[in-house]
């Protein structure tokens, strides 16, 4: 009988499969590697391109926040002009009533009679302190006040004889009034002419 030994054959074939599987083992760790290496540089390059984002928002952040800073700026010189604006409005507007008061005061002074010394007004009050030759003349002055419309209350604060002179003596007095606010003459008859 014949006989074959197989165990070299075998042990051949076993070195084979290892060899095989030590190759493949191997090609496998090489394509992790290069995998590996392949996801490295791509999220380097998305990092850079990130950082490269970053910095231009972070440049327009900065440019906005100048803008930003004018516009603040632009709107507070808005505010201070608005608000000259409401003085030049309010100074227009009550432009009349200082001379629409001093003519209804000296048509309704007595002449030769009494004398207006101060005039004052804040708000709607009207301050008087002038000086008279009796008390009959500050009582038709009171009434005139009243009677002109232009003062619904009209009070007296105060009479005093005062020495003038040598010999002398009137009274000084104080009057309290409120006015109405007189109405702006009408600026469109004169555009019409």
């Amino acid at each position: 009988m014949i006989r074959i030994n197989l165990l070299p054959f075998r042990a051949r074939r076993t070195k084979e499969n290892i060899q095989r599987q030590v190759s493949f083992f191997l090609l496998l760790i090489v394509l992790a590697a290069a995998g590996l290496l392949f996801l490295h540089l791509r999220m380097g390059s998305q990092i850079k391109t990130l950082q490269a984002d970053t910095r231009q928002i972070k440049a327009e952040i900065k440019k906005y926040e100048k803008i930003g800073k004018q516009v603040d700026e632009n709107k507070k010189k808005i505010e201070r002009i608005n608000k000259k604006k409401d003085v030049i409005t309010t100074l227009i507007k009550d432009r009349y009533e200082p001379v629409r008061l001093l003519g209804v005061m000296s048509e309704l002074t007595t002449r030769d009679q009494m004398w207006l010394t101060r005039l004052a007004t804040q708000g709607s009050t009207v301050r008087i302190q002038g000086v008279a030759m009796d008390e009959r003349t500050v009582a038709d002055f009171m009434t005139k006040l009243e009677k002109s419309g232009m003062f619904p209350v009209v009070n007296l604060n105060a009479v005093k004889q005062k020495k003038f002179g040598d010999a002398t003596y009137l009274k000084e007095f104080e009057i309290i009034c409120q006015t109405t606010i007189p109405k702006k003459p009408d600026q469109n008859k004169g555009q019409k002419k």
